[in-house]
């Protein structure tokens, strides 16, 4: 698998580099647990759920062009064909097919100016911008992040067989980076950023957190089974979903406990 994290970044390099003019591109950053070490794969990686994140730092004077045209559904369609077909070219055969998360870096930073940075492989250009997370940063976003995907109900209460998967998706991206944000907001610092998920278990225990490093461990490993049912199978996946409601709320009230 980790072959074809490698395909899909080229890939998606090499498309970019066509669509994009190398002078408008002040910086491309790989991110996110694909871009990680995988010491235990089960929770350190999970086909699909694990996003493949690539951000793109635009120039000033080149991202108002760029932007628009980013947001041209034609264009990001074809985009994402050339990707898909430069992708299939290196690999006909895939064990997976990394789900790939392109973001616009200077939109992000507009809507949030006081962007925090976590774990980056520069790709190219310059360094990944923002700051640190702050433990408070940390500790906001995780009650809010609890929060919200306890009140996912009403998305999700028709939602049967491999259509399950909606609610694994908007779980997950919550609780993809709990432990680390976990340990953040108890202010271990953000070196937890730059380790993979297996790693920072062991903290978490440590630190009177083995409850959420339990439902961690159990949202992972439903979530492989469910990749392996090839997403047909709705139990592994609503599974997966309860172990990391779980987890999100035991981290809530653990943050809780320390305000």
């Amino acid at each position: 698998m980790r072959a074809e994290i490698t395909a899909m970044v080229d890939s998606l390099l090499e498309a970019l580099d066509r669509w994009v003019p190398a002078e408008a591109v002040r910086g491309l950053d790989f991110k996110g647990s694909a871009s990680m070490p995988w010491h235990a794969p089960p929770c350190d990686y999970v086909p699909e759920p694990s996003d493949l994140d690539l951000h793109l730092w635009l120039h000033e004077d080149a991202s108002a062009e760029f932007e628009e045209r980013f947001q041209d559904t034609r264009f990001a369609l074809m985009l994402a064909a050339d990707v898909e077909a430069t992708f299939r070219r290196r690999v006909p055969q895939p064990l997976h097919q990394p789900r790939s998360q392109v973001l616009i870096l200077n939109e992000a930073q507009r809507r949030s100016p006081s962007w925090s940075r976590s774990h980056a492989e520069i790709l190219r250009g310059a360094p990944y911008p923002g700051t640190d997370p702050t433990a408070l940063e940390d500790r906001e976003t995780l009650l809010a992040g609890s929060a919200g995907a306890a009140a996912l109900g009403l998305s999700f209460m028709d939602k049967l067989g491999p259509e399950v998967k909606a609610a694994l998706r908007a779980v997950g991206w919550r609780v993809s980076s709990l432990a680390a944000r976990l340990l953040g907001a108890l202010g271990a610092g953000s070196g937890v950023w730059a380790q993979p998920r297996s790693l920072l278990f062991p903290d978490l225990r440590e630190c009177g957190c083995g409850d959420v490093a339990d439902a961690l461990d159990a949202y992972f490993g439903h979530a492989w089974a469910a990749f392996s049912s090839g997403w047909q199978d709705a139990v592994p996946m609503r599974e997966a979903v309860l172990a990391g409601l779980d987890a999100l709320a035991l981290a809530a009230a653990q943050v809780k406990r320390t305000l």
